[in-house]
């Protein structure tokens, strides 16, 4: 069961539109390495432009119409350094400059072996594909759902296309003032306290102006609008949930089946992964135990080869649904946790879990021999099978 909890992503620019950008940075990161924003910036702008302009093999995707995606706030047209900004809202990357964090471990682990394949790894970085989507939407989600479910619902009930202004007005006035005014209401948080009372007021006469005094509004009022609506329009065109064409922007074709995903995650707590990865891809079949088993210990290998020994649980079994998901099969968290609580019983002591400091198992560490004996097994039944071909031959 997952509580997601009531919650706004604030302070967010309005170049922050490319979710496909986070996807490189991360590729591109090291989980061991500390980045600070100047530095990290600089490393995502050599990758993606070249003599000062966007990377032509990156953007040209993005322009077919026919793909009905957005090519808005590319770089260098937008600033590197907002997208860095974005990496620590959604918690990849530690804005404290101590590098990944729990996400960008997770997502650096789920992309590893992209990595891996030389020359053609970034070819359409900026297109996400269903695991992507999947990964995203559920951490955006968790930090931004009280704008998001709104925001897609209000596309799910209107047919045709809506203008970008009049999409930006909507988020900004119908959803995000009074979503905002209520979280700090309810909220013991007091960041979000100190971002909105002392500015509520003033949001709220942004309607008045916009109808009595448009030019005034232009000025003082349209960059908050740009900076929190047109940014969450365009991650919905990235994550597949809307289309755009022109300026317009108007529901995709599985609008209705995510948002009842969504709100069944945000009402009833169920799996975030498992719910929006049946709707992104509908054709997986059900893992088995053995296949949990084994995906379990490949994926506490893919952290071993980076230097993990303790490696949080719930790290550990999002990896595992994602690897799983690659392999078109699927399952649940519990589902996860029974086949770990399995493996300690068939191999005790060489897998075990280790207690938080309140005493709680939340992390596992599995002995190394396991990894090598399976190695030695591997390269043996290998050397038979060439013995046995050779025979044949």
């Amino acid at each position: 069961m997952v509580n997601i909890t009531d919650s706004i992503l604030f302070d967010i620019k309005g170049d922050m539109c490319r979710l496909g950008y986070l996807k490189i940075l991360t590729m591109i990161s090291d989980d061991n390495e500390n980045y600070d924003l100047d530095y990290h910036a600089g490393l995502l702008e050599e990758q993606v432009t070249e003599d000062e302009e966007p990377k032509e093999y990156l953007i040209k995707p993005l322009k077919d119409n026919e793909k009905k995606l957005s090519s808005t706030a590319i770089i260098p047209k937008g600033v590197a350094k907002n997208y860095i900004e974005l990496s620590y809202r959604v918690e990849l990357f530690s804005s404290y400059g101590t590098g990944m964090e729990d996400n960008g471990n997770l997502y650096h682990k789920i992309l590893l072996k992209n990595k891996e394949q030389e020359g053609s790894e970034l070819v359409q970085s900026l297109i996400l594909d269903p695991i992507d989507k999947i990964f995203l939407l559920s951490i955006f989600f968790k930090k931004d759902n009280q704008i998001l479910l709104p925001l897609i619902k209000f596309f799910k009930e209107n047919s045709g296309s809506i203008s970008r202004n009049d999409a930006m007005i909507h988020v900004t006035e119908e959803i995000l003032i009074p979503e905002a005014e209520k979280l700090a209401e309810t909220s013991e948080d007091e960041d979000i306290e100190k971002k909105v009372f002392p500015n509520i007021d003033t949001w709220k006469d942004y309607k008045e102006m916009r109808d009595e005094e448009p030019e005034k509004w232009k000025v003082d009022g349209y960059p908050f609008y740009r900076h929190n609506g047109n940014p969450r329009l365009e991650w919905l065109v990235d994550l597949g949930i809307l289309e755009k064409t022109s300026s317009n922007f108007n529901a995709g074709p599985k609008i209705s089946e995510i948002y009842d995903a969504l709100k069944q995650i945000k009402e009833n707590y169920a799996e975030p992964f498992f719910e929006i990865a049946n709707v992104y891809l509908p054709s997986l079949i059900p893992a088995l135990e053995d296949e949990i088993e084994k995906q379990i210990l490949d994926s506490y290998k893919k952290f071993l080869d980076f230097g993990y020994m303790t490696i949080d649980k719930n790290i550990l079994f999002s990896l595992v649904s994602f690897e799983l998901m690659k392999n078109q099969k699927i399952t649940t968290i519990k589902k996860i946790g029974e086949g770990l609580e399995n493996l300690v019983k068939k191999r005790p002591g060489k897998i075990k879990f280790i207690v938080d400091n309140y005493g709680e198992r939340n992390f596992v560490l599995i002995n190394r021999q396991i990894f090598f004996v399976a190695r030695v097994q591997d390269l043996e039944l290998r050397y038979v099978l060439v013995e046995q071909v050779k025979l044949l031959a």
